[in-house]
């Protein structure tokens, strides 16, 4: 691999988190309005065992917790 090919490799793993993102955001909003409360309020309630495990409970926790690795890989890549 050549130093020139690093920033594209860089540029095209940042560009399918952020894409990925944005459809994990659009399902996340899906869920905050349907249950009125914010992911993040969601989550934290959920990692306290507030929260049931229901199909949706658990695909929201799981989109959310996607999110936050994505944006820790995001993180990451700028960094490089």
């Amino acid at each position: 691999m050549t130093n020139l090919e690093l920033p594209s490799i860089i540029n095209y793993k940042n560009n399918l988190l952020k894409n990925e993102n944005i459809n994990f955001q659009m399902e996340l909003n899906y869920f905050e309005k349907k249950y009125h409360i914010s992911s993040k309020n969601f989550y934290k309630d959920y990692k306290k065992g507030k929260k049931n495990d229901i199909e949706d409970n658990l695909l929201w926790a799981g989109l959310y917790e996607m999110l936050i690795e994505n944006n820790e890989k995001i993180l990451i890549l700028k960094k490089l």
